[in-house]
Formats: C-alpha cells, structure tokens, sequence
C-alpha cells in the first residue's frame, strides 16, 4: 500500500546520482550484463510501454560505468522515445523495440547497436490469456500491431539482430518462425540463433559456430531448416 514503508531495493535508481552505485553492485556480484528498464512493459499492470522511464542522462551514466568494467549494457524498451533515448546513449542492445520507428532504425544503424526483437514473446502473449491480469492482456493486443512495421524498419536499416526469448523456456523455439514470418531468411535466423548471438555476447571465440578450437555444442534437427524453418521445433540430438 502507499501508506506503508518498505525497505528500498538495490537495483532502484531515481536519479543520476544513484545509477552509479545500481550498477556497480551489479558488477560486484557477477553481472555480465546490465539492464535498463528504458520504457514501462506489457505484462504488468501498471506501467505504460509509451513512457519513458530513464533519462538519456542515467542511462548514459549506466553505460559508462558498464562499459569501464568491460560489461555490456541492454534495455528494455518498447516504446519509441524510449528505444531512441536508449540509443542515443549508447547501449549494447535493444530488447522488444516493439515501437522502433525510422529515427530510431537509423540511429541503431548508425551506432552499430543489436535489436533482440522478442517477436514470438509477443504473439504467443495474446494467445495465453490464463494467468494474466485483463489488463496486461489489452496492452499485449494494443502494442502488437506496431510490432511487424518496426521489424521491417529493422531489417531495411540492416541491424544486427540476435535470437531471444523472453517467455517460458519450452515455448522458445516458437522465435524461428516469427522471425521468418518477420522477413528474415531462414539462415539469417539460424544465424541470430548461433554466430549472431555469440557475437552480442562477446563469445566468438567459443561458442556460435562449429569449428575446431570452440566448444562442441550441436544440436541436429529432424528436417531442413532452410527448407522448413519449423524443422527447428523438433530437435532429436543434443552434444554438450
């Protein structure tokens, strides 16, 4: 209740000053990665994904501190303002960028920054509607329909994209075919899944690719998934 006093959280930052030390607690405690929640979100009840929710100023200030320590910064946003302040400050990667539009595709291009689409997340949200709040259900079917006009705009600016989920892990795989169905071509995805994933996490050197020298993690699949991207859904080896 608003009347009742809790014990603030550590990862809370209502200004620039307190950013600075969010962050680096963080780091203390092993993040690799740091995320800013640049816009309100879809599944919750009361925040708006329109609003901006962080400062250009703190943001940038979460960026230079992660940076300094060779950690990389990713935000959250769903919103235009948001996914344009978040850029302009320099982040590592977009998460959602559900509402990118033309000023923000051209700033992602021009600063080199990753988009992480989410678009299955989406999709499969306004499908299951059990365990959600009504009105995270609206805001799930209102901010769907910017959702294909701003992957466009992603994939005519030509921004590096990478595969990602942010639902159950059984459900993962459903981010093939949205990213298809998206315009991507079935090795571009395969590629945002492997080589481009591996290179947003600084892990080329290990993981992303089958070649000697790098970690042996395979999966085969039953079909081909150039032919049939589904074919992905149906994984019948695993080599750790």
């Amino acid at each position: 209740a608003p009347d009742q006093s809790l014990p603030r959280r550590e990862n809370i930052a209502d200004n620039v000053e307190q950013i600075g030390p969010a962050v680096r607690r963080d780091i203390k405690y092993g993040a690799d990665w740091i995320k800013l929640m640049a816009t309100g979100g879809v599944a919750d009840p009361l925040s708006d994904f329109n609003v901006q929710e962080l400062s250009v100023a703190q943001m940038s200030a979460a960026v230079e501190i992660a940076h300094r320590a060779h950690k990389k910064v990713m935000a959250h946003a769903e919103g235009t303002a948001g996914i344009i302040a978040a850029a302009q400050a320099g982040v590592d990667s977009i998460e959602h960028g559900t509402m990118l539009d033309e000023e923000g595709a051209a700033l992602m291009e021009r600063k080199g920054i990753w988009l992480v689409p989410t678009l299955h997340t989406f999709q499969h949200g306004v499908e299951v509607t059990n365990n959600q709040d009504p009105v995270s259900i609206e805001k799930g079917k209102a901010i769907l329909k910017y959702q294909q006009p701003a992957f466009a705009l992603a994939l005519k600016h030509h921004l590096k994209i990478a595969y990602g989920d942010d639902d159950d892990p059984e459900v993962a795989q459903g981010e093939f075919g949205a990213l298809v169905r998206g315009g991507m071509s079935p090795l571009a995805t395969l590629q945002a899944a492997t080589i481009r994933g591996a290179e947003l996490l600084g892990l080329s050197a290990d993981i992303g690719s089958i070649e000697p020298g790098k970690f042996a993690d395979v999966v085969a699949v039953d079909g081909d998934p150039l032919a049939d991207i589904h074919a992905m859904e149906h994984v019948v080896f695993v080599m750790k």
